[in-house]
């Protein structure tokens, strides 16, 4: 699997900038989903109990197969908003605000998962257009 570099997602004050991971965790966290990093990592990453922590300290890149899993648990926890019958009643401040939070985090997720697959694609066509020779017009 390829490491490949998340483009980093500014904080809501703009002085830090979170990661892709980072925000994820946030939301989880804020949203009262999980209520650890060991559980973020182990529940909705699906990795050891260390693994978020470890990989924000040594500021590593999760795989696309990590982000892919989060994207999986991100839209079954949209499914189980939306199954709920007080879904997008006025009232229902919290539950619509974690709909609303986990649905612009899923979109980031598969934006950002597309961008990998292109990536190689992109990089290969452009090294091929290197190698071809030049023609001369005229």
């Amino acid at each position: 699997m390829q490491n490949l570099e998340i483009i980093p997602i500014p904080d809501s004050d703009n002085s830090t900038y979170l990661t892709l991971l980072e925000l994820a965790f946030r939301i989880y966290f804020e949203e009262g989903l999980v209520k650890s990093q060991q559980e973020f990592s182990t529940r909705i990453l699906g990795m050891g109990p260390s693994y978020f922590s470890c990989m924000r300290a040594r500021k590593r890149t999760p795989a696309s197969a990590v982000l892919e899993r989060l994207l999986k648990q991100t839209r079954l926890f949209l499914v189980s908003c939306e199954r709920n019958p007080y879904f997008g009643k006025t009232y229902s401040v919290r539950l619509n605000q974690t709909h609303h939070r986990l649905n612009g985090l899923a979109d980031t997720l598969e934006d950002e998962l597309l961008i990998w697959e292109i990536s190689p694609i992109m990089e290969f066509k452009t090294n091929k257009m290197r190698e071809l020779p030049e023609t001369k017009n005229g």
